[in-house]
C-alpha cells in the first residue's frame, strides 16, 4: 500500500470540500458557474495585464543594459 503525503491529502480535502461547497450553495448552479466564470476572467485579466506590464519594464532594463554595453565597448575601442 503506498503512503501518501500530508499535501496530497490536504488537496484531496480541499477539493472535496469546495466540490460540497458548490453542490450545497444557496443560488442556482448557472449562477454559481456565471459569477465563477467572470471571476476568472477578471482574474485572468488582471494576471495577464501585471504581466505585460513587468515584461515591458524588464525590456526597458535590457535596452538600457544593452545600450550601456554598447557605449562601453566603444569607449575601449
Amino acid at each position: 500500500m503506498r503512503k501518501s503525503g500530508w499535501f496530497t491529502n490536504f488537496i484531496f480535502i480541499f477539493g472535496l470540500g469546495v466540490l460540497i461547497g458548490i453542490l450545497f450553495a444557496p443560488r442556482p448552479g448557472d449562477k454559481t458557474r456565471k459569477i465563477l466564470a467572470e471571476k476568472m476572467e477578471e482574474r485572468c485579466g488582471n494576471i495577464y495585464t501585471n504581466l505585460a506590464d513587468r515584461l515591458a519594464m524588464l525590456r526597458g532594463k535590457i535596452q538600457e543594459y544593452l545600450n550601456d554595453l554598447k557605449e562601453k565597448t566603444e569607449d575601449i575601442e
